[in-house]
């Protein structure tokens, strides 16, 4: 552990990551205070990659209170079929 972040990446990680790029993301892992950068379209996300019933930790819950630019949990490559949808319904 590195400060208050954790480094560990989740098993399900890599097959996000995979269905993401596949669906024409740009993928950057970070270390902190989240998982993944994502872009598409000129727009950015960050996103924690969990797996399934796992919770954020105390630090992760405190940063998504504040943050005030686009972030998700992905636990699946379901919710990775899902976010996507989400934006090419919101793409203006």
């Amino acid at each position: 552990m590195r400060g208050q972040w954790a480094n560990k990446r989740d098993a399900n990680e890599a097959d996000i990551v995979a269905d993401l790029r596949a669906r024409g993301y740009s993928v950057e892992h970070m270390d902190k205070p989240v998982d993944l950068l994502l872009g598409k379209w000129g727009r950015t996300w960050i996103a924690e990659v969990k797996m399934e019933g796992a919770k954020l930790t105390k630090p992760q819950e405190r940063f998504f209170e504040t943050w005030r630019g686009n972030k998700m949990i992905l636990r699946s490559t379901e919710d990775v079929a899902e976010f996507d949808a989400y934006v090419r319904e919101d793409k203006t």
